[in-house]
């Protein structure tokens, strides 16, 4: 059976798909724990070098694979056309409900509880909810302005991510660090404790492959699925080198070791006490594309899934736009 192609996305909002995908609250929360077993600059950076070296890798047999077989659905249709079509239909559900529901929910309560340091009066739950839904009108009924809010939220994203790289670099006291590699560097990258970072660190790293979920609405996806989810791939892994080099320049060792909040730690090291809940309020404002990206995403894996199944076919409708309406309202 075929089905009509509302290839709309150019290769601009599918990398910010990618990069909003990828860049999480997991950035700004990580360091602490990689500190209480590892203490060197160049090891943790080694962390993420590596970390962003293997989802290259898998950015690379990923968007061979899509570009095979350019329908949306992500591991629902590879999977489903590749082993089997049970596989496939598992793999949706996970993805559609594990994989970008429940990150949005959690996402968006993320927010709240940031932007309950500026405001405490608000409910952290109401205030989650309402992101939630209005992310979802926006994005199940104005397509080119969905897009427009996930263009734009990614560049605020990139733009105060560069602010806080730029000012820890250049403005601020800075510690007595080095990266330069010693013999017990070596030693620890070959450690069991590396190994097990380096697998909390593959998680900042999640969602490389996002544009494969909507692969059939991608402008040439031949070459602009490859493109996104190494572009994408490439300015997140280059941000979060800098940026962890940043917590460590900005803040001392000791006040990370363990500790949840790195973000807002450093924060406070870069712009004051009194500009503390204006950081809250940035860490809080980069989850927006975050959410939107997931929001956009969720409803066309299960879209995929309808377009398979008769008893399902309800869920593939779309309106003049493309927009997969009922998938949303799921």
């Amino acid at each position: 059976m075929t089905y009509k192609s509302y290839r709309h996305l150019k290769l601009a909002t599918a990398t910010s798909l990618v990069i909003s995908s990828m860049i999480g609250t997991g950035i700004f929360t990580s360091l602490g724990y990689q500190l209480v077993d590892i203490r060197s600059v160049f090891t943790i950076l080694m962390l993420w070098v590596v970390g962003g070296i293997l989802s290259l890798f898998g950015a690379l047999s990923y968007s061979e694979l899509a570009a095979a077989f350019p329908r949306s659905g992500g591991e629902y249709y590879l999977l489903s056309r590749i082993i089997h079509p049970s596989i496939g239909f598992v793999a949706g559900i996970v993805s559609a409900t594990v994989g970008f529901s429940a990150p949005a929910v959690l996402a968006a309560i993320a927010f709240a509880n940031y932007f309950a340091s500026i405001i405490p009066s608000i409910n952290i739950t109401i205030t989650a909810v309402i992101i939630i839904v209005c992310i979802n009108i926006l994005h199940a009924t104005k397509l080119n302005m969905g897009k427009l809010f996930q263009d734009w939220t990614t560049i605020l994203k990139i733009g105060l991510i560069l602010i806080f790289i730029i000012v820890g670099l250049f403005f601020i006291e800075h510690q007595l660090i080095s990266v330069l590699p010693t013999h017990s560097d070596l030693k620890l990258i070959a450690s069991p404790e590396f190994a097990v970072n380096l697998v909390w660190v593959s998680y900042a790293y999640a969602g490389w492959n996002s544009s494969v979920y909507v692969v059939g609405e991608i402008v040439q996806p031949e070459k602009n699925i490859f493109r996104s989810i190494f572009i994408g791939t490439i300015i997140v892994t280059l941000l979060y080198i800098a940026l962890n080099f940043v917590f460590l320049y900005v803040t001392p060792m000791n006040e990370l070791i363990g500790r949840v909040e790195v973000g807002y730690l450093s924060g406070v090291h870069l712009f004051g006490t009194k500009l503390a809940t204006v950081v809250s309020l940035c860490i809080g404002l980069l989850l927006i594309s975050t959410v939107s990206s997931f929001i956009y995403i969720g409803p066309r894996i299960v879209q995929a899934i309808g377009k398979d199944y008769d008893r399902l076919r309800i869920l593939s409708r779309t309106d003049s736009q493309g927009i997969p309406y009922n998938a949303f309202i799921l």
